[in-house]
């Protein structure tokens, strides 16, 4: 984790002391008959194991390896109860939740935002995304969405807006977005904007039809509230 991705030591020492991070194999958590290649999930390698703070899941991923099976979830992982989890740093605290695909994208995010507290939805997971937004801003925190800036990522930030206002109510919703309390597009605006510092060239991955309008729609309103500020 360290050496290859890059993530800070005392974040690594951090979520071992919690009992969120530690090593483990795939025969140790996955056993799926229906796997044409079994022998792909064999002990080769120690994989890291992020556990999410209830016990109720836990993401695997293998630090050596590059084939289909480099990531998985552990055997009876409920993907809707709560994800890999990153408190904020007590003397910098934001109060600001930050959403994130996958445990190790909320540790290299907490590298560089220790005062918000970052935590994964085990994937494009728009369900607990929004549960876990409701959540945030019920304790007083803001939240901001961090999909990746990818199909699969662009289009879970629509669904998250569809389901959020299924769950609460349209005028909630734009009144927190106003607000700034709700956050979306969080790693692609960042990448934007980095990205036009050193002269580069940004793009927004999405597909045509009513879904990619949409997204594309939501990015840039979002975009010109981030300019705004």
């Amino acid at each position: 984790l360290n050496q290859k991705r890059g993530i800070p030591k005392w974040i690594i020492s951090k979520q071992i002391l919690t009992g969120n991070l530690f090593a483990g194999f795939p025969a140790d958590w996955k056993e799926n008959p229906y796997l044409k290649t079994p022998e792909k999930l064999t002990n080769d390698f120690v994989w890291a194991t992020f556990l999410s703070p209830h016990g109720n899941a836990a993401e695997m991923r293998a630090l050596d390896r590059n084939d289909d099976f480099s990531k998985i979830l552990a055997t009876g992982s409920d993907k809707d109860l709560g994800g890999f989890l990153i408190k904020a740093e007590p003397d910098c605290n934001e109060k600001i939740v930050a959403n994130l695909e996958a445990a190790i994208d909320s540790m290299s995010y907490h590298a560089f935002y220790p005062g918000r507290i970052a935590m994964s939805s085990m994937g494009v997971n728009f369900n607990l995304a929004v549960k876990t937004a409701i959540e945030a801003l019920d304790g007083g925190y803001k939240y901001s969405l961090a999909f990746d800036n990818d199909l699969a990522g662009n289009q879970a930030t629509v669904s998250f807006k569809k389901q959020f206002i299924n769950d609460v109510d349209e005028t909630t919703y734009n009144q927190l977005i106003d607000e700034g309390k709700i956050k979306l597009f969080d790693l692609g605006i960042k990448v934007l904007k980095e990205t036009i510092k050193n002269g580069g060239i940004y793009y927004f991955d999405n597909v045509e039809g009513e879904i990619g309008m949409e997204a594309v729609k939501m990015f840039q309103e979002q975009l010109r509230k981030d300019i705004g500020n």
